[in-house]
């Protein structure tokens, strides 16, 4: 009979864990009500944008994508109508003060900077669709190549005046990308000088693929027709080994940003659980016998 006890006591407790996951996420209705105070325009959205690549890409993936990590309950995506069912109220407070996996980001996070954030998702919105093409994109044209030292890469940026006519791109941001398992993450940018030439140096510790290698990626900002240039198989770490799905690069992240906490978690939680499920299917086999 204590078995029994102990079998049911286990499922109640699996079971409300799960219970309490599910549970609604409410948001005070005061909170709710907070409409953001940032003008929704291309300026906050590419702040939002870096904001979102560095602290929550690495669990939400990218936007549209469904490629979330692997939680219970999952991360939703950012362009899901779920998400979008928030006001902007509730999205400030819910990353503001976290909740289970949902970490709090009130310490690492300005309220601009969450704000921003909230910028950036409201641009899968549906109902934001063209709010952001304030005037014709401009046409550009990028070239890039890692130098001798293979620690850096050398950008030049173009724009289109006229027809098949160029000039370099003076003063503006250029952004990095590195191919990763889902797709490409951001991982830095850099400003064009007067002849319209960047420098980006590659981030020390970054990880790359099997092989060490890593695919970039550098395009253009939000004014512009997606132009981008690549520079592929850059070597930037040691090969990874036998066994690549331990390594960090299959997360959406850099070594320097990989979050431990949650890698943790996450297979301890996941152990725990299995560990747990096991047991209680021993002593359940075990019954018959005790009945004996």
């Amino acid at each position: 009979m204590k078995q029994i006890q102990y079998i049911l006591a286990s499922l109640f407790i699996i079971l409300g864990a799960f219970e309490g996951y599910s549970q609604e996420w409410t948001v005070p209705e005061n909170e709710a009500a907070v409409v953001s105070p940032l003008p929704f325009n291309n300026a906050t959205v590419r702040e939002g944008k870096t904001v979102y690549e560095k602290n929550c890409k690495s669990c939400h993936g990218e936007p549209g994508k469904n490629n979330a990590i692997v939680l219970v309950p999952p991360p939703p995506d950012m362009a899901s109508e779920k998400m979008q069912a928030n006001t902007d109220g509730g999205m400030f407070y819910k990353v503001t003060n976290g909740r289970g996996a949902m970490p709090t980001f009130k310490p690492t996070l300005s309220e601009t900077q969450i704000w921003q954030v909230i910028n950036f998702i409201r641009k899968f919105d549906p109902r934001n669709a063209g709010k952001l093409i304030e005037t014709a994109l401009l046409k550009g044209k990028l070239s890039a190549a890692i130098d001798k030292d293979s620690t850096a890469i050398d950008i030049v940026a173009e724009v289109q005046n006229s027809p098949g006519i160029y000039s370099r791109l003076t003063n503006t941001t250029v952004f990095v990308q590195v191919k990763k398992a889902f797709g490409f993450l951001d991982i830095g940018k850099a400003l064009t000088n007067a002849d319209g030439k960047a420098r980006f140096e590659i981030p020390k510790g970054l990880a790359g693929n099997v092989d060490g290698k890593a695919d970039f990626v550098v395009t253009l900002g939000d004014d512009f027709e997606k132009t981008t240039a690549e520079v592929p198989g850059i070597k930037v770490a040691a090969p990874l080994g036998e066994n690549p799905l331990a390594s960090r690069s299959v997360l959406w992240s850099t070594n320097d940003r990989t979050q431990n906490w949650l890698l943790f978690s996450y297979f301890f939680v996941t152990g725990l659980v299995w560990l747990t499920i096991i047991y209680i299917v021993l002593q359940i086999s075990k019954i018959p016998k005790a009945g004996k």
